[in-house]
């Protein structure tokens, strides 16, 4: 019996933290984040850029945006975050956030500064690459010319005969 008694108060022990710990993983949050990265200059969309969500100083997302820049997730209510954007050719932006409560989506606008991304800049003169053609063409169409020239010279001296 008193097996038995014990095998209950541990059943209902284990019941218990079982269920408390189900009620916090299984609590959801609805409150939503939307990230809409846009370019400084052009304001474009910025398809790609990377999202790092932190509370304090634990990384707890990563978001990539989609074709429209935008990135939207769950997060906590009333819970401080703050974050990171950061894109290709494009300076990387942090910031934070209170989450708030409700059930509306809480929308943050991210304007990306361009830099400059790779490659050298080389002066090129045009002419210059041009001038063999331009060269070429010069001579055919004085070889042409020519060639007429003496065609029709011929012609005229077959002609006198």
């Amino acid at each position: 019996m008193k097996k038995r008694l014990q095998m209950a108060v541990i059943l209902a022990i284990l019941l218990a933290v079982i269920s408390m710990s189900a009620g916090v993983l299984c609590q959801e949050t609805d409150r939503r984040v939307r990230f809409e990265v846009t370019d400084s200059k052009t304001n474009t969309a910025i398809q790609g850029a990377v999202i790092r969500i932190f509370k304090g100083t634990t990384n707890v997302q990563n978001l990539t945006t989609d074709v429209n820049g935008e990135a939207e997730t769950n997060v906590d209510d009333n819970t401080a975050y703050s974050y990171s954007v950061s894109a290709t050719c494009h300076r990387t932006i942090d910031g934070s956030f209170n989450s708030g409560s409700g059930t509306t989506v809480l929308i943050i606008p991210v304007k990306l500064v361009p830099i400059s991304c790779g490659g050298i800049v080389i002066s090129v003169d045009k002419f210059g690459l041009l001038a063999p053609y331009i060269g070429l063409t010069s001579t055919i169409l004085a070889a042409t010319v020519a060639t007429a020239t003496y065609v029709k010279r011929v012609k005229h001296r077959k002609e006198k005969q």
